[in-house]
């Protein structure tokens, strides 16, 4: 049973795919316990039988028949076909060919090995062994209700593969061959080439061409299965929840060793120690937990590095590494790292969008556009920034309800709309696809645009004030939203359906009236599944679920100045940032709810913006700072790591 977001799996399939690892792998006892325990059999094989078939390995090609499926055999080769006698044909068809194989395999062992006595026990052994495989042609038999036992209770009867006419018929063949060759022929050059007429078919079929038929026939009703299958889809589904952002992105991470001398001011041209020591942790994945993780020092990739938890890119930032000082009357209003941890994008009150290298802090003018001078701009204030999962587009939204989306190789304006929002675009997210963008505005409403067709799909409207943070879930139903109404707001995308309505603080504040704390930070998580993180300006941050149920609490407990203004979590779901009134940055453990550290990023100015890089513990974060000359207060962003 399937729809347009689920597709049911069932447990048969996965076990047949097991089957087929355990065989690829060697572990051929236990596969075959399997098999007894499960009583399911495969619908494809490991092995090229079609090859085997032409070079007349009849044994492996027995063995690899013996442990298929027939009940599946309806629709191998017949997808599309519905017809019942089509793949009745296919299934005797087969049989037929089991037959074959059974006869090839007598015939050439009298007539290759030159033993005719043991082609015969092999014959009689055949005779016995061929009802391991009559369920071929019994599933035949139950598609066209006929060749049932005598006692009309509906059951198939046995149908062995070598019934006695055929027995008949071989043993007369090899006696005719060995009438022919003579007793002595083994050490006969010129008797060996001899067979009887017809030997291995009508109309003086040769051993290869019956090889080259029965091979033909294989490769039509058995398909096989591709290679390393089951790691395969494996892969695939992580690079998929990877990609939709339901797993934290996987890359090689390069960390940095810096000799105190530098960090303590006392570097000069003549010391040895200035350089800094660049070395990759490579990064692994937990398939049976669900995390990633960094593998230590001489630890492979198939070790047991569970513990090695503390990896580089889950470090709390502790020192400041750089700084970009913007121009005169200019702050940087909202950040983020590109997926793939390149470059670190800025949108500015001034308008101006700009691409700056993750690593030197400077302006990309390896970007044509940025070189030329040609940055990406705005009428207005650009307040709201967010980029595709394959790092190809950026959205960006203004103070006047201007949305546009760019290519980020080429600096260019793919789509525009111009009245978006009748005010300022707060929030923009893409969907997992890459092909929608969801919207927040100050205008109270969240809508959705498509790409493709250039205008507005769904309008959700229900909030009572601004609306400050959008999301779409991960299960494709569902989109989330926050406002200035103290809401969190669960809808249904292909309705615009409000399907319910959360008051965080409902839980935390008591006390009546319960003052509307602006909910201004909405976090989908990856780990918990269906989970988000929300964050109201107020002391208390909550992680809940789809059913407003709150799992865990992240309090600050300074009284004076200690809100929550602005807040994000770590990439891999393991810190939670809360930028609080009084210009701190507190780190939580999300995990159990635990205060980690508090960060003085600027003290005496306050945050407007946050980003954490996607691979390793580095925030951006954008304040001012006085400048020394004039004492005026100017942009600027600084990077911890």
């Amino acid at each position: 049973m399937t729809t347009s977001d689920q597709l049911t799996i069932q447990s048969s399939d996965i076990l047949r795919l097991i089957l087929h690892h355990l065989t690829e792998s060697g572990l051929h006892e236990t596969a075959r316990t399997l098999r007894q325990e499960s009583n399911i059999g495969t619908t494809s094989t490991h092995a090229d039988l079609a090859s085997l078939s032409r070079i007349g390995d009849w044994g492996s090609v027995l063995t690899a028949l013996r442990h298929l499926d027939a009940s599946k055999f309806s629709w191998i080769g017949n997808y599309n076909t519905s017809s019942a006698s089509a793949s009745a044909s296919k299934s005797k068809k087969l049989f037929q060919v089991i037959r074959e194989i059974h006869e090839m395999a007598v015939l050439e062992l009298a007539d290759c090995d030159g033993d005719v006595e043991l082609a015969g026990a092999v014959l009689r052994l055949s005779m016995e062994d061929g009802y391991n495989y009559s369920h071929y042609y019994n599933n035949d038999a139950r598609n066209n209700n006929n060749n049932t036992n005598d006692e009309g209770d509906g059951s198939v009867k046995q149908m062995p593969v070598i019934t006695e006419a055929m027995k008949f018929r071989l043993e007369q063949k090899m006696q005719a061959l060995l009438a022919l060759r003579g007793r002595s022929y083994r050490s006969d050059e010129s008797a060996r080439n001899k067979l009887p007429v017809d030997y291995y078919g009508e109309n003086g079929v040769t051993r290869q061409e019956r090889r080259d038929a029965i091979a033909k026939v294989l490769k039509e009703c058995i398909p096989t299965a591709p290679k390393d299958r089951l790691v395969t889809l494996l892969q695939q589904a992580i690079k998929w929840q990877s990609y939709t952002g339901q797993l934290a992105f996987l890359k090689d991470v390069e960390s940095e060793e810096v000799d105190e001398d530098i960090l303590n001011g006392k570097d000069d041209e003549t010391s040895t120690k200035s350089k800094i020591k660049k070395k990759r942790k490579r990064v692994a994945f937990d398939l049976e937990l669900g995390k990633p993780f960094c593998l230590g020092k001489n630890m492979k990739a198939g070790s047991d590095a569970r513990a090695n938890s503390d990896h580089r890119f889950e470090k709390i930032p502790s020192r400041e590494c750089a700084k970009i000082k913007l121009g005169k009357k200019s702050k940087v209003e909202c950040a983020l790292f590109l997926p793939d941890g390149s470059s670190l994008v800025t949108g500015s009150t001034d308008g101006f969008i700009e691409v700056w290298d993750s690593k030197k802090f400077k302006l990309r003018t390896d970007l044509d556009y940025q070189k030329d001078d040609d940055l990406m701009l705005h009428d207005a204030a650009v307040l709201s920034i967010a980029h595709s999962h394959d790092d190809g587009m950026l959205a960006t939204g203004s103070a006047d309800g201007m949305i546009r989306v760019w290519k980020v190789d080429s600096g260019k304006c793919i789509r525009q709309f111009d009245h978006a929002h009748s005010d300022a675009v707060s929030c923009l997210t893409f969907s997992n696809t890459g092909s929608q963008v969801l919207s927040a505005s100050h205008d109270g409403l969240c809508r959705e645009f498509g790409l493709r067709a250039s205008k507005m799909l769904k309008e959700f409207r229900g909030h009572q004030s601004y609306v400050n943070a959008c999301a779409y879930l991960h299960d494709g139903v569902h989109m989330i939203s926050s406002g200035a109404d103290g809401t969190v707001r669960v809808w249904a995308l292909k309705s615009s359906e409000e399907k319910l309505v959360i008051r965080p603080d409902e839980h935390h504040i008591k006390s009546a009236p319960m003052i509307e704390r602006s909910v201004h930070t909405l976090v989908v998580m990856h780990t918990p599944a269906q989970t988000f993180m929300v964050v109201p300006r107020g002391s208390v941050a909550y992680l809940m679920n789809i059913d407003g149920d709150v799992l865990r609490t992240y309090k600050n407990h300074k009284q004076e100045g200690g809100d929550f203004v602005i807040a994000l979590v770590s990439p891999t779901n393991k810190w939670l940032y809360c930028t609080t009134e009084d210009h701190n940055v507190i780190c939580f453990d999300i995990l159990n709810g635990t205060t980690k550290s508090i960060l003085q990023i600027s003290p005496d100015h306050e945050i407007c913006a946050m980003a954490h890089h996607p691979h390793q513990g580095m925030l951006a974060c954008s304040t001012s700072e006085v400048s020394g000359e004039s004492g005026k207060k100017r942009g600027v962003v600084k990077v911890w790591k």
